[in-house]
């Protein structure tokens, strides 16, 4: 019997040896080295092992201590000297881990603060100790995207590379609707918004006043692209006029409404034809921030009331990068590029769309007469937009009244 406590004390007294010099080396060690970007993988891979051992120990010696410290044993020195070397293997280890964390934070991560491409931002966050996988990484660079000329092929190419499925457009909406003193960012770009059937300006010129009620209670800030090229609207008669629907349309619902002329010919610091909503969701209930990023997913009929919705950080960094180059130009941040800002008062940028989208005085009076009609409970189109609700629709009739009698 005596053999075999004798035994045990001695592989548990050789254990705590072995580890506690262990854990003194592991101190010494990261007291003596210095910690890079290049090694402080491995030490916290060594760091890790320690802790394992650590916690075997703990385990072990518990279950020992708890054996020799019976009432009936009179083995309490045994007992004792386990706590002894638990407390000095304790010590140590934890210095380490310390200091470890110490130099950790004093490592410079260069990429950081450089996060403008996925690419970068992706090799910012493994050296913050995130091992995160995007599957998109290298195709959606800033680079690779200003390279999209065609809306759909980006985002066909977007889906098959994040393999994120569609979901319906009411989305946005709804999220909106869920949130109070939020922020929403969205972007016309795509010149094929100012084309289609009657039936598909009719469900845009439906949604864009039915932000009424997101913008109430949020920030809400849109932004049309108006094709040029050598400073020439490049745009249809009819195309004009589906533009002209959609800005009133914003205006009518109380958004903050832009139409920025972009030469297709230049190059831009934002996406030329890459349109986007970047929703900063402040949700009423619980009261939290949620960023979202919604593309629009209309690449045939079946599918125009989709959308894909990532909540990636580094796209979400991207395309708030490219709202923000648009916006200092509708700021007038010092460019020769024209941004017009639209309201309910026909003052100059008013004044400038209009006679960029070719309109005679006659022509603009017989288009927001149009636009009106659309409102009316009985319009030609057989759309009733007084759906959306009969505030929204008598108080953009009031602005439309207002305009065509000035």
């Amino acid at each position: 019997m005596d053999f075999r406590y004798s035994k045990t004390e001695k592989q548990q007294e050789g254990m705590n040896y072995n580890f506690f010099k262990g854990a003194m080396q592991f101190a010494f060690d990261i007291w003596t080295k210095d910690v890079t970007s290049e090694n402080y993988k491995e030490e916290i891979k060594k760091a890790q092992s320690y802790c394992w051992l650590f916690f075997i120990s703990v385990l072990v010696s518990a279950t020992v201590y708890v054996v020799f410290e019976k009432p009936e044993n009179d083995f309490h020195l045994i007992s004792n000297l386990i706590l002894v070397w638990l407390f000095l293997s304790f010590l140590p280890l934890i210095f380490g881990f310390i200091l470890l964390l110490s130099k950790i934070e004093k490592i410079h991560l260069s990429t950081k603060s450089e996060c403008n491409s996925i690419h970068k931002c992706k090799a910012a966050i493994k050296e913050s100790i995130i091992d995160k996988d995007f599957i998109h990484i290298k195709q959606f660079t800033k680079e690779q995207l200003q390279k999209y000329e065609d809306y759909k092929n980006f985002i066909v190419a977007f889906e098959e590379s994040t393999q994120i499925k569609p979901e319906v457009f009411g989305t946005i909406n709804k999220d909106g609707l869920n949130s109070i003193g939020g922020r929403f960012q969205c972007v016309i770009a795509n010149p094929d918004y100012y084309k289609g059937d009657v039936k598909k300006v009719n469900g845009l010129i439906q949604y864009f006043l039915g932000n009424y009620q997101i913008a109430s209670n949020n920030q809400y800030v849109r932004i049309f692209s108006l094709p040029m090229r050598e400073s020439r609207n490049i745009l249809t008669e009819q195309e004009n006029e589906v533009l002209f629907f959609y800005v009133l349309s914003n205006v009518c619902a109380g958004i903050d409404t832009y139409v920025l002329e972009v030469e297709l010919d230049k190059p831009y610091e934002f996406f030329k034809t890459i349109d986007y909503v970047i929703g900063d969701v402040f949700d009423s209930k619980t009261g939290l921030k949620k960023s979202k990023l919604y593309f629009s997913y209309a690449i045939d009929d079946k599918n125009r009331n989709n959308i894909l919705c990532t909540t990636d950080d580094c796209l979400l960094h991207l395309m708030q990068s490219d709202f923000n180059v648009r916006q200092e130009i509708c700021n007038n941040s010092n460019t020769d590029d024209r941004c017009m800002k639209i309201t309910n008062k026909k003052d100059k940028e008013y004044n400038d769309l209009v006679k960029i989208l070719g309109f005679s005085k006659e022509k603009e009076s017989q288009v927001l007469t149009t636009f009106k009609n659309r409102l009316d409970e009985k319009n030609e189109d057989g759309i009733n937009y007084r759906n959306i609700g009969n505030t929204i629709a008598n108080e953009a009739i009031k602005i439309i009244n207002s305009l065509i009698s000035k």
